[in-house]
C-alpha cells in the first residue's frame, strides 16, 4: 500500500456498485466496440433519467450564435476531438472517471481539496514531468503558469459532478486564477453506462469555437447536478 501511495494520490473511501466504483470513481475502461458506439452517438437527443438536456437552451443563454452552434451540432465538428481525448487518457492509464494529472502526477477520483492541494504544491517544486499534454482543448488560467492540472472526465459522471462543485472551485481560485497553474478538461466518455456523454462533450467544444467552452461546460455540471445557474470562469 506505502508503494502504492507513493505513485498517486487518492481517496482513501471505496464502494462498490453496479458496474465498479472506487474511491470517489467510476472505474469502467471502454473497449473498442464502446468506442465505436461512442462515434456513432445522436448528439441531438439526450435525456438523464427523466430530464431532457436542451443543448440549444444552454447555447441561447450563453448568448451564442444559435445557428453556429446547431450546424456545429448537428455536423458533429468535435467528434474525433472527443474520441482523441478518450483515445489518450486510455494511453495514459486512465480507467475511470474522474482522473487528473497535476504535472504528470495521477490524482484519482472525486478527491479533496487538500489533497488536490498536496500535489500541486509538491508540483510546484518540481516541475519537470511527463504525463498527458494539454493538447489543444481550451485552457483555463496562465499558458505560462508552471502547473498543469489536465481533467479526463465525462459530464454525466456522478463523481465529476461532485468534483465540479467541491475541490476544483478552490484549485481554479487558490491556483489558476492566481497564476500557479493552468487547466483544460479533456473528455472520458463512459459511453457503456453514460449515454449522454458524448452528445454533452462534443456541445461543449461547439461552445468553445464561439470562446464560451468553459461557461458551457459550467452550465453541464450545473445541470447534471441539478446545482442550476452558471459559475463562469473566464
Amino acid at each position: 500500500m506505502d508503494e502504492q501511495q507513493n505513485q498517486k494520490w487518492f481517496t482513501p473511501v471505496a464502494i462498490v456498485i453496479a458496474g465498479v466504483v472506487i474511491a470517489g470513481a467510476i472505474i469502467y475502461t471502454p473497449s473498442e466496440s464502446a468506442l465505436r458506439d461512442a462515434s456513432k452517438a445522436d448528439v441531438l437527443s439526450s435525456a438523464s433519467g427523466s430530464r431532457q438536456l436542451d443543448y440549444m437552451a444552454i447555447a441561447t443563454d450563453l448568448g451564442l450564435d444559435t445557428e453556429v452552434f446547431q450546424a456545429c451540432v448537428d455536423n458533429r465538428d468535435h467528434k474525433e476531438e472527443v474520441m482523441k481525448d478518450l483515445k489518450d487518457g486510455i494511453a495514459a492509464g486512465v480507467q475511470g472517471t474522474p482522473a487528473t494529472f497535476v504535472n504528470g502526477r495521477h490524482v484519482s477520483g472525486a478527491v479533496s481539496y487538500a489533497t488536490f492541494k498536496a500535489a500541486i504544491d509538491e508540483a510546484l517544486t518540481d516541475t519537470e514531468f511527463t504525463g498527458p499534454s494539454l493538447d489543444d482543448d481550451t485552457v483555463l488560467g496562465d499558458m505560462s503558469a508552471p502547473v498543469e492540472i489536465v481533467m479526463f472526465g465525462d459530464f454525466e459522471c456522478p463523481f465529476c459532478g461532485a468534483l465540479y462543485q467541491g475541490a476544483e472551485q478552490d484549485v481554479v481560485r487558490d491556483y489558476v486564477e492566481t497564476g500557479k497553474a493552468k487547466m483544460v478538461y479533456r473528455d472520458f466518455p463512459l459511453t457503456g453506462i453514460h449515454p449522454t456523454a458524448v452528445p454533452s462533450a462534443e456541445a461543449a467544444e461547439c461552445a468553445g469555437d464561439q470562446g464560451k467552452y468553459w461557461e458551457y461546460r459550467d452550465a453541464l455540471f450545473n445541470w447534471y447536478t441539478g446545482a442550476g445557474g452558471t459559475n463562469s470562469k473566464s
